[in-house]
């Protein structure tokens, strides 16, 4: 077998020298360079993981901008009263957005509210807010609303009321 012999004289060679020091520089050389590769790729393919497997997740919901112009309705769930509803809402900061809120009751008699409304929490795709105002003849006036890329829906609490606002972004 050709193979075999070449081996077989490769062995003899390195047994009868005995020391490695007889090895040449290139053939040292060669070696070292070919361990030292293997390390830096080791340690590459090591430092990318964290990054590769963050890469791999799946991307988390974005949280919605409570921000712009809604449209839609408010119902008291007292009375059954309703009307239509709007609000342009501006961000103030990260934790606080200012909405204000234009609408009608009983059909004819308009009215006007704003509130400062603070973030309550960010779950998920759904932006939570919350204000809480004292108004003469209402008493104090607390509203807690959902947010979605979509919908506003909040509910409401007064001394003598409690209800809904719908609203669909415009």
């Amino acid at each position: 077998m050709p193979g075999f012999d070449l081996k077989r004289e490769i062995c003899l060679k390195y047994a009868s020298v005995g020391r490695r020091s007889e090895i040449t520089d290139a053939q040292h050389l060669s070696h070292s360079t070919v361990i030292d590769m293997n390390r830096l790729l080791t340690l590459t393919i090591v430092l990318m993981l964290p990054v590769l497997a963050r890469s791999a997740e799946p991307a988390a919901a974005a949280v919605p901008e409570a921000a712009g112009c809604w449209s839609g309705y408010w119902i008291s769930c007292d009375t059954g009263h309703k009307g239509p509803l709007s609000a342009k809402i501006c961000k103030i900061s990260d934790t606080c957005y200012e909405a204000h809120f234009r609408g009608r009751f009983a059909l004819v008699i308009p009215f006007r509210y704003t509130a400062t409304m603070q973030v309550v929490s960010a779950e998920g795709d759904k932006l939570i807010l919350s204000s809480s105002r004292r108004l003469p003849l209402m008493g104090t006036f607390t509203m807690t609303a959902t947010v979605t890329a979509t919908e506003f829906r909040a509910a409401y609490t007064s001394r003598n009321d409690h209800g809904e606002f719908v609203m669909q972004r415009q």
